[in-house]
């Protein structure tokens, strides 16, 4: 039972760690840099996450914003 759920946690992981890095990159291009937010590698992502910091919050968040944008525009022009 506990090995089923393994994949998963690897993959939310995973997924996790891409939306946060796609947050950091559209930070740092809509502000043409001006927004310092660090890169962390994985294993600092997962102790800043721990420690609940918040230095992953608003990336994290704007790479959520992101993705529900992308699907958003995509829906509407195939709509049309």
């Amino acid at each position: 039972m506990l090995l089923e759920l393994f994949p998963a946690l690897i993959t939310a992981l995973a997924v996790d760690f891409f939306i946060y890095i796609t947050g950091v990159a559209v930070l740092k291009s809509l502000s043409f840099g001006y927004l310092k937010y660090q890169i962390f590698a994985l294993n600092e992502y997962k102790a800043a996450k721990k420690l609940h910091k918040r230095a992953w919050y608003i990336p994290y968040l704007t790479g959520i914003l992101f993705y529900i944008a992308l699907v958003s525009v995509i829906v509407w022009f195939l709509q049309a």
